[in-house]
């Protein structure tokens, strides 16, 4: 009900009072409690005023230290002409950086065409190995193909020759015997 503890308890106090003397208590005397409630009731009206106010009074506060920072800053400001001069110092730097880095570009694209150079005479050279490996390949295919029917030939050859050396060999067995 209260901001104030004490006012609070002030309340509390009022009315433990009150529930001992309604009891005992008259008219008189309940017109008198009700009347000091009714003042306590106007303090804490006018607490409640004083702390809006003081809260009032904090705003304004904030308000003035802004005004006085606005204040600050519009006497730092720079003038127009200030402002020109700045902006053309700004431009020319601008153009010194734009100087600077294009001439930066013309050094890196040369070296990548040198570089780009370089690659491409390694590359020539590596199509003309694999050219060359290929080829070899395809010699050393062409060689098998020619060679693997002369090999089967000479199995072929060899498992006659095989056979007739036996036949000898029985036929010399036969005549010795």
């Amino acid at each position: 009900m209260s901001d104030h503890p004490d006012t609070q308890t002030k309340l509390d106090v009022i009315i433990a009072q009150l529930a001992t003397l309604a009891t005992l208590a008259t008219r008189d005397e309940v017109a008198a409690i009700r009347a000091e409630i009714t003042d306590i009731r106007a303090d804490i009206a006018e607490i409640r005023a004083i702390m809006a106010t003081r809260d009032e009074v904090a705003e304004i506060r904030a308000i003035m230290a802004t005004r006085d920072e606005v204040a600050e800053i519009g006497a730092t400001m720079a003038t127009r002409d200030d402002l020109a001069k700045l902006r053309t110092s700004l431009r020319d730097e601008l153009t010194e950086v734009r100087v600077a880095v294009m001439a930066r570009i013309d050094r890196l694209q040369d070296a990548f065409t040198m570089l780009h150079e370089e690659r491409i005479v390694d590359i020539g050279s590596a199509e003309r190995a694999e050219r060359m490996a290929k080829a070899a390949q395809e010699d050393a295919s062409a060689i098998g193909n020619i060679v693997t029917p002369l090999i089967r030939l000479v199995h072929g050859m060899r498992t006659q020759l095989d056979d007739l050396a036996e036949q000898v060999r029985v036929l010399k067995e036969g005549r010795a015997a």
